[in-house]
């Protein structure tokens, strides 16, 4: 008898397939954006697009995450930022580089506000309405 419940044993090997699966498609569609990028978005005129597009059919990518890339190899759609990817660690998140970025629009942004709203002084009488 192997474990409690089937159901537990169909789930790790379920768990299994999907990573497969999840790690091909992440690199079929990588595949897509990188020759909307360098040969243009049109399937086409661009060979390499057309290739790797039929690839990423062939194992199943849905047509969504495949017409996604596409728009974004051509720059057509958010998520590159002046023609490169956001770095990420492993965790996800942003690079120190794009943290300190951040952080910097953030501080931006808060003296923006002060100049537009300056704080009131104690006992300052309140703006007539």
């Amino acid at each position: 008898m192997s474990g409690h419940s089937k159901w537990a044993t169909t789930k790790h090997k379920k768990a299994v397939v999907d990573a497969k699966r999840g790690k091909l498609f992440a690199k079929l569609v990588k595949n897509v954006e990188v020759a909307a990028r360098t040969g243009g978005g049109d399937p086409a005129g661009n060979p390499t697009l057309y290739d790797a597009i039929q690839k990423a059919k062939k194992s199943s990518v849905p047509n969504d995450n495949i017409d996604r890339a596409m728009r974004r190899g051509a720059g057509l759609e958010a998520g590159i930022r002046d023609g490169e990817h956001a770095r990420r660690n492993r965790r996800g998140e942003a690079h120190e580089g794009d943290r300190q970025e951040q952080q910097r629009d953030h501080q931006l942004d808060e003296r923006d506000a002060a100049l537009v709203h300056p704080p009131r002084r104690a006992g300052a009488p309140s703006p007539a309405r």
